[in-house]
């Protein structure tokens, strides 16, 4: 990896499952480190306001967002995983995933049961290949992995650990980190834009239950086929009995090569 003409901070490739709480905390470190921060969404049509490269070829640049979309279509294809490059992977409960990523899908798209299930069906199979990608990564990758539920249940003690991976040579300062997380706006996204809720902190304020399409029979057919894949990142089955007790395991939140 090239040195950066940041010396502040190291460069972090930050690959999110959608819906994962990619946005909250690229805004947690923005207000935390101030100008040392400097970030770049990937995903924008501008061709100068981004190299559409990785890693980022971009020197400034401290974060880079990627969904690592391609191996949705392709199981053999989206970015590499690169020794030298650390990685902050952000992942989320599927179920609770796919119903927020469907609100943004209905900004294009008309709402029905069938659309809900077609669409949460090819979610899943995005969802395996994406946990079995990151999570049987090479010894000689370093990779953090951070789950939504805990950016949300405990936000000082997981975004220390964040803001740690970024500039690991320096002790966090937990008095500003915890204002800043206090101080964090919600980016409440709904069919129709994205309503913001100012200084409502970091938290998860939504339930599947309440979803318009709640189905727990489908539900229960949804954490069937990712089963594996939630019990490798420490998520218990909601909707169905747990069948192989085996399978499960205390999950830890770094694993760095």
């Amino acid at each position: 990896m090239e040195n950066r003409s940041n010396n502040s901070l190291r460069y972090v490739a930050c690959v999110s499952y959608p819906r994962s709480g990619h946005h909250l905390t690229a805004g947690v470190l923005r207000r935390y480190f101030a100008d040392a921060f400097v970030y770049c969404q990937y995903y924008q049509q501008d061709a100068d306001a981004c190299c559409q490269s990785f890693p980022c070829t971009n020197a400034k640049v401290t974060m880079t967002k990627n969904h690592d979309m391609d191996i949705a279509e392709n199981e053999q294809s989206g970015i590499p995983q690169l020794p030298g490059v650390p990685y902050l992977v952000l992942l989320r409960n599927f179920l609770e995933a796919a119903v927020s990523d469907y609100h943004l899908y209905l900004r294009g798209h008309e709402d029905s049961c069938e659309a809900w299930r077609a669409f949460a069906t090819r979610k899943s199979v995005f969802y395996r290949r994406f946990v079995n990608k990151w999570l049987n990564k090479s010894p000689e990758l370093e990779i953090l992995i951070v789950r939504y539920e805990d950016l949300t249940a405990r936000p000082l003690q997981t975004y220390s650990k964040i803001t740690e991976f970024f500039k690991p040579s320096e002790p966090i300062d937990t008095e500003h980190l915890q204002n800043v997380i206090k101080q964090s706006s919600l980016a409440d996204v709904t069919p129709t834009g994205t309503n913001v809720i100012h200084q409502f902190g970091v938290r998860n304020r939504r339930k599947i239950e309440e979803f318009a399409h709640y189905d727990k029979e489908f539900f229960a057919e949804l954490e069937a086929s990712v089963a594996d894949e939630l019990a490798a990142v420490g998520y218990p089955l909601r909707f169905q009995k747990q069948t192989n007790p085996r399978r499960w395991f205390s999950f830890r939140p770094r694993a760095a090569g």
